[in-house]
């Protein structure tokens, strides 16, 4: 499959806001990134969705559980492993009196709530995309896409006002995160069109949508997709759409003048290792400023600087964990055969 360039773009940035947001940013910045990072990977999700390349329902769950619940089960394995053995003895956790089973009992019940994924709290992310894409596929044929929107945007705002305990899989969250993915899908032709304007109107965009994006952020505080927590429901869908057309065009103007970069291209092809690692690598990161170098962590709070270098460090230091995965355990990736196996 050919790479779209500024879909690359797109998800670099994507999971740098991801890496950086969460780290001990200033709260004006969380609320920044909150407010459409999340949104915006469903959006990419659903725009790259091709309904043709399925010859059945069976066909596509077999091919997305191999490429989204594979990795999840093995990542949260990893990851669980580190929270047991280093992660709840130092730092935060330490303070917590967080039983090793709680997170166990998470691994299957899929969602960042009550500290069930407290060794790794991202991961949500893949079994609620797989909750929508399932969804997605079974009504794909069936019913108007416009119903679609529409009618998942307010079964979410009733299940939201609802005020019941997190379902599995972030299913509540599904709900909201369709309006996104169907949204892309929907009207791909017209977004793509959007992006081929003249650069002038690219840059007109790009200011306009994030001073918007700034302004409702700030006036309406955090929201949280991961734990389906959201001050005003409409607001957060307008905000997110607005996000996403900022981070897209500026994605597409990039891409324009800068051309095809191997560096992003690279960590846009990993987004899923850095989606699931970026908080141990950050953990080790901040151990080795603390006990090699002697600095206190305490710098990083709410320091923007600080921690925008530890989030450029974090990109760095996952390349040789990427190239272990890529060529050495690709099955974890969901994936059967090594770039190695292949050229040897």
């Amino acid at each position: 499959m050919q790479r779209i360039e500024w879909i690359d773009y797109t998800k670099c940035f994507g999971i740098f806001l991801v890496v950086l947001g969460h780290t001990s940013i200033p709260s004006n910045y969380i609320n920044f990134i909150y407010a459409f990072h999340m949104p915006l990977f469903f959006f990419i999700s659903g725009y790259l969705f091709d309904y043709s390349k399925f010859n059945s329902f069976t066909h596509f769950f077999k091919h997305r559980l191999k490429q989204l619940m594979v990795p999840y089960l093995w990542f949260n394995i990893l990851t669980y492993a580190f929270w047991f053995f280093v992660g709840r003895k130092f730092g935060n956790d330490s303070n917590e009196a967080i039983s090793p089973l709680t997170p166990l009992i998470g691994i299957f019940y899929g969602t960042d709530t009550g500290n069930y994924l407290i060794h790794c709290g991202s991961l949500w992310f893949l079994p609620c995309l797989f909750v929508v894409e399932i969804l997605y596929f079974l009504v794909y044929k069936k019913i108007n896409q416009m119903i679609i929107i529409l009618g998942f945007a307010l079964l979410a705002y009733l299940n939201i006002i609802s005020n019941h305990p997190m379902l599995p899989f972030s299913f509540d969250v599904a709900l909201v995160a369709m309006f996104f993915y169907v949204i892309a899908n929907s009207f791909k032709s017209e977004f793509n069109r959007i992006l081929l304007i003249k650069p002038f109107f690219q840059m007109l965009i790009i200011f306009g949508t994030i001073i918007l994006l700034v302004i409702l952020s700030q006036k309406f505080g955090r929201t949280d997709m991961s734990s389906n927590t959201y001050p005003n429901y409409l607001v957060f869908l307008i905000n997110a759409l607005i996000g996403i057309l900022f981070t897209c065009m500026a994605a597409s103007f990039k891409s324009r003048f800068l051309g095809k970069q191997k560096w992003i291209e690279f960590f846009a092809k990993n987004t899923l290792i850095l989606l699931a690692f970026h908080s141990v690598i950050g953990s080790i990161l901040k151990g080795g400023v603390l006990f090699v170098f002697k600095i206190p962590v305490s710098i990083f709070e709410l320091n923007l600087v600080y921690n925008l270098l530890l989030t450029l460090a974090t990109f760095i230091a996952s390349i040789p964990l990427i190239f272990i995965f890529t060529n050495y355990m690709p099955f974890m990736l969901g994936r059967w055969n090594s770039k190695l196996s292949k050229g040897s």
